[in-house]
This record gives structure tokens, C-alpha cells and sequence, in this order.
């Protein structure tokens, strides 16, 4: 076997080996189930050390390029199969309102796709945490898809988006290997540490600040508290910038929600801002009306739209009206509405990293990560009457 290697000053050692091998592997100069020589073989070959030849190893086991045999070597795969990162969804994409999972899954394999030589492929099983309590979870078709895929395919790493299945990990069951690196976009669980979070402080303290760069003072603010977690990250937010910039107390009013589908989320949301408007309706002389109106769910502010223009609230010009949203995902309101657009692209490629750094037993860096947005003002908002927003939006409010 003539692996001539030159090793060069440019780029770290490790790298030119595991780039050399791969490229060996992908031409067929290395055939299929083929022995490497030994590391200290290669490391006096190549005059470097064997710690670098195994880290570059790492590298081509995590991507499906070779595999080691316990006391036999180290092999060219027979099959260059694609290594599977698995991807655990709490919500079930069928879900009409489950945006946000679908758009995070897009990037995620754009991000694959666009990784150089990547050999790896997205398995996707979602709906997991309608199941995990059922008693029968474990003869869902969801889970037992999963145990098949993991009996067939090289798994290389499980990714969670916004998934509470630490009882699928921690208790998987004789047919599933729980031992795979993984990585978790929050929100953060006391059971289940997150590794990357949309930054609602910055969401808070932003949209403060971009409502009073309007000359507005006084803000109503709509917030979704889930069930099962609440995140004061946007109120400490709110507070910092109401602080430095001396305007009054934010109004805040808290919406309930059981994360089920968006659907009921969207009418909660409705009902709610009905109430709000016919509070501040009812003072003749308008002292409780708010100058702008904030929404921390790009779902909930749907129902809070259509509440809008259902009561025939002029927008911007009676209240200014600005959500939180995710970028490539745009609804339709029928009003104007200002959106504090976090990065989904970023919050991808932040997962991708972290979860290669765990497959490749490198340092994760400073966790978690926290992926801010910015506003992006819908100045010249294509406008519809409140039967045509209603008829817009009647399949997916309740």
C-alpha cells in the first residue's frame, strides 16, 4: 500500500491527514474493507505523531468513512453508507403550525448539503413527546421506525429540537444503543440542558429599544408561558432596557399555553387580546391605552392580529404592533407587524458543530449557545379586511 503523504506547515497536521485519507477513500485508491497500516506505522511513514493520526481517525469514524474492529485494525468501509444524525422532533411536523421544526429541519440539511464531503444523512422521527407518556410508546410506529433505522444504519448522533426525551435515552430499551453524542436546541428543562437557545433577553431589551426609537412609551406586552417550563429570560430583557431608557413599566399579560397544537395557542391568543382591547376600550378618555404592542410568539400573534382586526384597531397608526419571529417563516396577518427575526440558519449550524465536536471528542466551547435576531419593519404591509384576514387564517384558528 503507497500512502505518500507531505505534510505541510499551512494547516494543522490532523487536518492534512484526515483530508489525505479521505480523498484516498473517495477515488478508490483505498478499496472497500481494506486494512490501514498501523498508527506508528503511518506516524514514522509520515514523520509525525500518532496523536494526530488518531485524531484525524476520529474524524472519518464519526463520517462514515472507516471503522475500527476491536484487535484487528482499521478498515475502508465495505459500504460507504451515509452516516445517520438522527433528528428527535417533540411536535409532529403533520402539525399545520409546526413552522418553526420544519424550517429548523430545512436548514439542517441545507447545512449538510453544503458541508464539504460530508457523508452524512438527516433520519427524522417526530411527534415523540405526544407519545413518550402513552404506556404503549414503545410499540408506536415512531419508536419502532427508530429501533429498525438504528439495527440498519451507521448512527453517528442524535439532534433534539425542542424534544423532552430524556426517557427515550436514559431507557431505551435492548433495541437501541443509547451511547451517541447529542445535541438539544432549547428551551432549556431542569432534566435536559439545552446547548443552544433563541436569545429572549435580546428579543426583550431589542424590542424595548426599537419601539422607543418610534417615540413610544408605553408598551403592552402578550407572552406564552408554557405549561411545563416558564422563561424570565425576555422580562429581564424588558427591564433592562425600560431601566436605561426611564419609560414606564412594561404591561405584561400572560397567556397560558399547553403545547399541543398551535392551533389552540392561536385562539387563546385571540381571546386574549379581545379582552385587552375592550379593557382599554372601556376608559373613554383612552389613559389605558398602550402606544405599542408586543408579541412573543409569531403563532400567537396570529390570533392577536386577527383580534386587531376584528375590532377595527387602526395599525400602526392607533398601536404600533411588533413579535417575535424566525426567519423564512412569514405569516400572513393582515396588519402591519414589525419582527424581531432570529436566525435559524445560525441556530443549524451552531447544532451541526457543537454535535461534530461531541462525535469527534472535541471541546463543545461555551454552552450553551445563544442565537440572537434582529428587527426587521414591515413598513408597506399588504393590507386585508377582517373577513379577508379571517378567511386567511379560519384553518388554523381553532
Amino acid at each position: 500500500m503507497n500512502l505518500r503523504l507531505d505534510i505541510k506547515t499551512a494547516n494543522p497536521v490532523h487536518l492534512q491527514i484526515e483530508q489525505f485519507l479521505r480523498r484516498e477513500i473517495q477515488t478508490g485508491k483505498l478499496n472497500p474493507g481494506e486494512r490501514l497500516p498501523a498508527t506508528d506505522v503511518l506516524a514514522r511513514e509520515w514523520r509525525v505523531d500518532q496523536a494526530a493520526i488518531q485524531k484525524a481517525m476520529v474524524c472519518l469514524v464519526a463520517d462514515g468513512f472507516i471503522e475500527r474492529r476491536r484487535k484487528r485494525g482499521t478498515f475502508v468501509k465495505s459500504r460507504l453508507d451515509k452516516a445517520v444524525i438522527g433528528v428527535l422532533i417533540g411536535r409532529s411536523l403533520a402539525d399545520e403550525t409546526a413552522h418553526f421544526h420544519r424550517a429548523v429541519l430545512a436548514a439542517i440539511r441545507s447545512e449538510m448539503e453544503g458541508m464539504e464531503d460530508c457523508n452524512w444523512m438527516c433520519r427524522v422521527y417526530d411527534g415523540l413527546n405526544e407519545l413518550r407518556n402513552h404506556p404503549d410508546f414503545r410499540r408506536s410506529a415512531t419508536y419502532q421506525q427508530l429501533v429498525r433505522d438504528r439495527q440498519h444504519y451507521p448512527f453517528k448522533g442524535i439532534i433534539k429540537l425542542r424534544a423532552n426525551l430524556t426517557d427515550v435515552e436514559n431507557n431505551p430499551g435492548p433495541d437501541f444503543e443509547a451511547n451517541l453524542p447529542v445535541c438539544r436546541l432549547g428551551p432549556a428543562l431542569k432534566e435536559d440542558p439545552a446547548d443552544v437557545l433563541l436569545d429572549y433577553r435580546c428579543f426583550g431589551r431589542e424590542s424595548v429599544e426599537f419601539i422607543a426609537r418610534k417615540g413610544l412609551k408605553k408598551i403592552a406586552y402578550l407572552r406564552v408561558v408554557n405549561n411545563t417550563y416558564d422563561l424570565p429570560d425576555d422580562l429581564a430583557g424588558i427591564n433592562e432596557a425600560v431601566q436605561a431608557l426611564q419609560l414606564p413599566q412594561v404591561e405584561i399579560h400572560a397567556i397560558q399555553h399547553v403545547l399541543t397544537s398551535g392551533a389552540f395557542l392561536e385562539q387563546a391568543a385571540h381571546e386574549k387580546t379581545l379582552e385587552l382591547i375592550d379593557r382599554w376600550q372601556s376608559r373613554k378618555d383612552g389613559a389605558e391605552w398602550p402606544d405599542a404592542l408586543l408579541v412573543s410568539d409569531d403563532i400567537a400573534m396570529r390570533g392577536a392580529a386577527l383580534a386587531l382586526a376584528r375590532k377595527g384597531i387602526e395599525v400602526p397608526n392607533r398601536l404600533l404592533v411588533a413579535t417575535a419571529a424566525n426567519e423564512s417563516i412569514v405569516h400572513h396577518y393582515g396588519i402591519p407587524v414589525a419582527r424581531y427575526e432570529y436566525s435559524i440558519t445560525a441556530a443549524a449550524r451552531e447544532l451541526l458543530r457543537i454535535l461534530w465536536n461531541r462525535m469527534t471528542n472535541r471541546p463543545a466551547g461555551d454552552l450553551p449557545v445563544r442565537i440572537g435576531g434582529r428587527f426587521k419593519d414591515v413598513s408597506k404591509p399588504h393590507f386585508l379586511s377582517y373577513n379577508d384576514a379571517h378567511e386567511k387564517q379560519r384553518s388554523s384558528v381553532w
